[in-house]
């Protein structure tokens, strides 16, 4: 533990990239309800895919879109991006729906294998993906990259692969993420403190900042998912690629490295140096909080 934290912590605290950059989450093309065909469109970009994928009505080709981006700057950038499409296609109509992230998770659950599927939806990599994948409801868009060379060069092939089981490429990578933890430099000036460059100076510093009556970490927990990007995060440099990565596929995956066990102990010393009620606490406020100078 204390060896892979000496060179993550302190560029982490310090705001820069230091794990790996993931794939974070990518658009989807829907099978609809005809299940015999297997071929469509991914995103806006593919011509060939979205006209097979599209639904004819009157004049125009009507493409139903549905994402997890209501807020800006990500619903702007996504509404710039149709009408450019739009304009260079005037036969194509691009109707969008989009959902807050959680109620997002429950509707598309329900919508895909439904009567008014989507024909490109937002999905991420993975298990939430891929039982869609095996009930045979979104396409396979490898014969279009094939026939797109310029398309399938312009991806990350390394996050491509995020999107491919059994030979099916079922998404293309929308944007990337990555984690960081980032610290107030006028809180740490006040209190003397510089940014801990291993785990056992992370966990000094807290002390010190809880001390001092400063709340050294804004968590908020309440969606869940936020403790998935700790655990997860502490698993990356706890337990090697080749382990994960086949505990990560259900029909294999056994969870039995010791560093699992690790990752879990690391994130639970973390919890005291929280805020109180992090599982009752919002991502969004846990950041405000953050923002505002209400933690370190």
């Amino acid at each position: 533990m204390r060896k892979f934290v000496k060179k993550a912590a302190a560029a982490l605290l310090a705001g820069t990239m230091a794990m790996s950059l993931t794939a974070c989450a990518g658009f989807t093309p829907s099978g609809g309800n005809d299940k015999k065909d297997t071929t469509a469109s991914s995103e806006a970009g593919a011509d060939t895919g979205v006209t097979q994928a599209a639904q004819t009505s009157g004049a125009k080709k009507t493409i139903k879109f549905f994402h997890r981006f209501p807020d800006e700057p990500f619903n702007g950038f996504i509404e710039s991006k149709i009408a450019e499409y739009e304009e260079a296609h005037p036969d194509i109509d691009i109707v969008v729906e989009s959902a807050q992230n959680d109620p997002y998770k429950e509707k598309i659950k329900v919508v895909v294998g439904g009567n008014d599927a989507p024909d490109i939806f937002f999905s991420w990599c993975g298990e939430f993906s891929e039982r869609f994948l095996r009930e045979n409801l979104i396409m396979d868009l490898t014969p279009y990259l094939e026939a797109d060379k310029e398309w399938k060069d312009s991806l990350m092939e390394s996050q491509l692969v995020n999107y491919t089981k059994d030979g099916v490429t079922y998404g293309i990578p929308f944007r990337l993420d990555c984690k960081l933890f980032f610290y107030n430099t006028q809180i740490f000036e006040e209190n003397g403190l510089k940014a801990p460059a291993t785990w056992d100076e992370l966990i000094e510093v807290c002390d010190k900042l809880k001390a001092a009556g400063v709340t050294p970490i804004s968590y908020g927990n309440q969606e869940k998912w936020p403790a998935a990007h700790y655990i997860g995060s502490l698993n990356q440099m706890l337990v090697s690629d080749e382990v994960r990565e086949k505990d990560f596929d259900p029909a294999q995956g056994e969870f039995t490295d010791p560093g699992y066990e690790e990752a879990l102990k690391c994130y639970q010393q973390l919890i005291p140096y929280c805020n109180d009620a992090v599982n009752g606490t919002a991502a969004d406020m846990a950041r405000t909080n953050f923002a505002m100078g209400k933690s370190a």
